[in-house]
């Protein structure tokens, strides 16, 4: 999963992250506000991304490509196991 510098999990527009239906909302993410009402206006943000993503399973990918880490976050990394 890509991280940016600070550990944060990093994610498109839709919160996605760079694993086709996996999403990340609050504390954990990058660019969020890191308060408890920041997650709570996520929530409904990101059902409905689920809701739509367990809905097309099965279909083709949308026609955007899945972005590379990169792409989602200037200075994505991948994530390195921590001893």
């Amino acid at each position: 999963m890509a991280l940016d510098d600070k550990d944060f999990v990093a994610t498109d527009d839709s919160l996605e992250t760079n694993h086709a239906g996996i999403f990340a909302i609050g504390d954990v993410r990058a660019g969020s506000i890191k308060r408890v009402g920041g997650a709570i206006g996520e929530n409904p943000a990101v059902v409905a991304r689920i809701h739509a993503y367990l809905a097309h399973l099965g279909e083709e990918p949308p026609s955007r490509a899945r972005q590379s880490p990169t792409a989602l976050l200037d200075d994505a990394r991948p994530h390195e196991a921590k001893p």
